[in-house]
């Protein structure tokens, strides 16, 4: 694998724990704030939003836009957005509508994140074959690693 993988990876997989942390750490913020279920369902849907509505728009951006600057600017801004419910707490002004704006703000930039890694792959590996099977396929299995199995643990327990 290039050496550009090794970078491109590392980033992709840090992203993905960032997004199975706060996949559970928002709706269990929620949950000190109420317990009405409708509320916990609006920020749990508000991270999955974009997807639905801008999927195909921001892949057609991301095709136009330089995508490791893409990557950068997307989760430097997520990274920018976890301090708002961080403030907003400790200021006494966090609220439910506060935490679905921040979920699709989230979910909005891991969009793009994810569509720019995505189609930033085979330029990287030059379009051969056999390294864009090898390469997807560790990049898939850190992403569902990090998203699905490390990261909702580790934002319950930093709860």
């Amino acid at each position: 694998m290039p050496t550009g993988f090794g970078r491109l990876w590392t980033a992709q997989t840090v992203s993905s724990l960032g997004d199975g942390v706060t996949q559970a750490a928002l709706p269990l913020l929620a949950l000190t704030l109420t317990r009405d279920p409708m509320a916990l369902a609006v920020v749990t849907a508000a991270g999955t939003l974009p997807w639905i509505l801008f999927g195909v728009l921001g892949g057609a951006l991301v095709d136009r836009w330089d995508r490791r600057r893409t990557m950068w600017v997307a989760d430097a801004a997520r990274a920018v957005l976890l301090a708002i419910p961080a403030a907003a707490a400790v200021l006494g002004v966090l609220s439910i509508p506060l935490l679905a704006a921040v979920a699709f703000m989230l979910g909005l930039g891991g969009l793009f994140f994810d569509t720019a890694a995505t189609a930033y792959l085979p330029d990287l590996l030059s379009r051969d074959p056999a390294l864009l099977e090898r390469a997807n396929s560790r990049l898939r299995g850190a992403q569902t690693a990090m998203s699905g199995f490390v990261g909702p643990p580790a934002g319950s327990a930093l709860l």
